[in-house]
């Protein structure tokens, strides 16, 4: 399991393309182009990270949407900046923090200093970069020339 985690996972960077048909969306929203990205874990490899990155920003996308884990522990923060600037120019970037960067700011044997969670290095990393980061609340972004805005069922689990 160690060796697939280490080893096979970090490398196994795969782009799939999914035609979705979500029950009640606005026809305005028809052929929303989302592209999604998850447990990035920046810094375990991170110029394999950048570069299958920069792979991405060809693809022609509306929002992307960045579900957590960017980091496995504090220091990795640095290599944010690096590895997210200059990509999907003009689209929205969205992001959400996962369990692995909560956990990269709560166990000092991996660095973590302060109050538990003190993760404001990662929110202002990623800020810088250019990720608007989402911590327990919706947001309306600007999509081909319209403001789309999630609908109100979508619910709200705060995790604080």
């Amino acid at each position: 399991m160690a060796i697939y985690a280490f080893a096979v996972e970090p490398a196994w960077l795969r782009v799939r393309h999914r035609v979705l048909y979500p029950e009640g969306w606005p026809r305005s929203l028809s052929g929303l182009r989302i592209l999604h990205l998850s447990d990035l874990h920046i810094g375990r490899s991170s110029n394999r990270i950048a570069r299958f990155l920069r792979a991405t920003d060809g693809i022609d996308v509306d929002v992307v949407a960045i579900t957590g884990d960017f980091v496995d522990k504090p220091a990795d923060t640095r290599d944010i900046p690096s590895v997210f600037t200059g990509l999907w120019e003009g689209v929205p970037v969205l992001g959400v923090l996962g369990n692995h960067d909560r956990y990269a700011y709560s166990k000092p044997w991996l660095g973590a200093r302060g109050r538990p969670w003190e993760g404001s290095a990662l929110i202002d990393a990623l800020r810088l970069a250019g990720v608007e980061l989402l911590r327990d609340e919706k947001t309306t972004v600007t999509l081909r020339g319209g403001r789309a805005s999630p609908p109100s069922w979508v619910p709200i689990s705060p995790l604080s």
